[in-house]
């Protein structure tokens, strides 16, 4: 029976010693998990950001005229259209293929002042003479 004591005490001792690691376990990974959490959080959001930012830059690309792409547009007009046709493209393309930066980059020297006109403007009426009247 002593036995048997025993080994109910030390069973008892045993669990307290494991319920005791669990509550150091369960302090340590607590702070864990919520830094994990935003460390998630965090990266998610960064991965949006990057996924925006690459998104923004295919439109852009798309978006402005390249000698890329109009090598491209020229490639695979190739064969559908006559070579003048395509040239006719490229040409026209060429024309408009600036940077909307270089739209901004230098301003104008100087600010042109408005001139007056020569004479009488078109906008001023002189009074109209009657010849039937007299002075």
């Amino acid at each position: 029976m002593q036995d048997a004591l025993d080994r109910r005490e030390r069973a008892l001792r045993l669990a307290e010693r494991a319920r005791e690691q669990a509550r150091i376990d369960e302090a340590v990974a607590a702070p864990l998990l919520v830094s994990g959490a935003v460390a998630d959080r965090d990266q998610e959001r960064d991965q949006a950001a990057r996924d925006r930012d690459r998104a923004d830059e295919e439109r852009v690309a798309r978006l402005y005229d390249s000698a890329d792409s109009r090598h491209d547009v020229a490639n695979d007009l190739d064969g559908i259209v006559d070579d003048e046709t395509i040239e006719a493209r490229v040409v026209a393309d060429s024309g408009q293929a600036r940077p909307a930066q270089e739209a901004v980059a230098s301003s104008p020297t100087r600010t042109p002042a408005a001139r007056r006109a020569r004479g009488k403007g078109s906008q001023v009426r002189s009074p109209a003479r009657r010849p039937d009247r007299g002075r």
